[in-house]
């Protein structure tokens, strides 16, 4: 296998700057996720390890979906026509992110919900609502 085979995939991250911090700012968003859902369980006195690993397992599906991304950018790099050209990877971790976010908002709101009251706050939840309502989830588990 030629080093350029396997430079097209390591290539949509490591030569985009956009990637690369949208990468970097999904991995904080996880931690943060699980730290202050972590906090919000134990202040409800909810803590299961059951649900703990229920989360974990969405958070590897997370990375599953960037590693596909990645390998559509690469076989759009290697020259494979699959009808469209936009930076997936991109555009896929930065789609994580922003559920990242609302979710990290929610543990918040949990928290202290004196928080619900923001108009930022309340913004992204009602999205994540509206979203969750138009894919016909049952939950805002993440």
């Amino acid at each position: 296998m030629a080093p350029h085979t396997i430079d097209v995939f390591i290539q949509p991250i490591r030569d985009t700057q956009q990637a690369q911090v949208a990468l970097v700012a999904l991995c904080v968003l996880i931690v943060l996720d699980m730290l202050f859902g972590f906090c919000a369980a134990a202040k409800d006195g909810r803590v299961q390890s059951s649900v703990m690993r229920q989360g974990l397992w969405h958070k590897a599906s997370e990375f599953g979906v960037v590693m596909v991304a990645d390998v559509a950018d690469g076989m759009l790099i290697g020259g494979i026509d699959l009808g469209y050209g936009a930076p997936v990877v991109t555009a896929a971790i930065v789609g994580l992110c922003a559920n990242e976010l609302v979710s990290v908002c929610e543990n918040l709101v949990k928290l202290n919900p004196g928080l619900a009251g923001s108009r930022v706050l309340d913004r992204l939840l009602e999205s994540k609502a509206v979203s969750d309502a138009m894919r016909g989830a049952d939950d805002g588990a993440d």
